[in-house]
């Protein structure tokens, strides 16, 4: 499958979870002990027919992940948070891309301001947190 959607992580449903207000939670099993949190509401879930154990495709748009440096003091309220190294940078005119890869290896990409990129200071090699909300995470499954 071919989208415009630059992080794409092929899982296994692992739980579904009421959220309230029509909403669900369905947490994936991505492997390496990693999981992805996607919010849907249950309307989508039964469309889709979603079910613990199923395969999905949790996809999520670089310019929806948000980075955090030097934040070792804080805790956030965003369910999805991976612990990476930066790998690359690519700038652009005016944003970079910036590649970044987990202990567990595990390949995300972050849409950045290059101004985002100075101000952080982004090089290779640096410790950055990778944030982004379950709400912003697309499921895709194989057609029946």
């Amino acid at each position: 499958m071919k989208t415009t959607a630059r992080n794409q992580f092929k899982g296994t449903i692992e739980a579904i979870q009421s959220a309230g207000s029509g909403n669900d939670e369905i947490i994936i099993d991505i492997g390496s002990g990693l999981e992805i949190v996607a919010g849907i509401t249950q309307g989508n879930t039964r469309r889709l027919d979603l079910s613990v154990g199923q395969e999905v495709v949790a996809m999520i748009k670089a310019t929806w992940i948000i980075l955090a440096v030097d934040s070792d003091e804080y805790e956030f309220s965003t369910r999805n948070q991976f612990f990476t190294t930066v790998t690359a940078i690519k700038a652009g005119a005016a944003d970079s891309e910036v590649f970044l890869k987990t202990e567990e290896g595990v390949e995300l990409v972050a849409i950045v301001t290059n101004v985002g990129v100075e101000n952080m200071a982004l090089t290779v090699g640096k410790s950055v947190t990778a944030l982004f909300k379950a709400p912003h995470v697309i499921l895709a499954i194989k057609k029946a």
